[in-house]
């Protein structure tokens, strides 16, 4: 069974990782988008572990998930 929960917009998770890697911490990129900080690091968590399949091509591209 799948786990219940709001989620978050992919919109915040583009922008806390844009954010946290131009160096803002997690409780910065908290008070700007006004997304709680440990949603901040799991989205940020989310999207390091996709490049780093992606990077030793354990994984193809999913080219559905493209917003383009």
């Amino acid at each position: 069974m799948s786990k219940l929960g709001k989620g978050v917009d992919n919109y915040y998770i583009r922008s806390s990782l844009r954010l946290y890697l131009e160096g803002m911490s997690f409780r910065g990129i908290e008070r700007v988008l006004g997304v709680s900080h440990v949603s901040v690091i799991n989205g940020v968590i989310k999207v390091w572990k996709g490049f780093k399949d992606l990077a030793y091509g354990r994984r193809k591209p999913d080219k559905s998930s493209r917003s383009g």
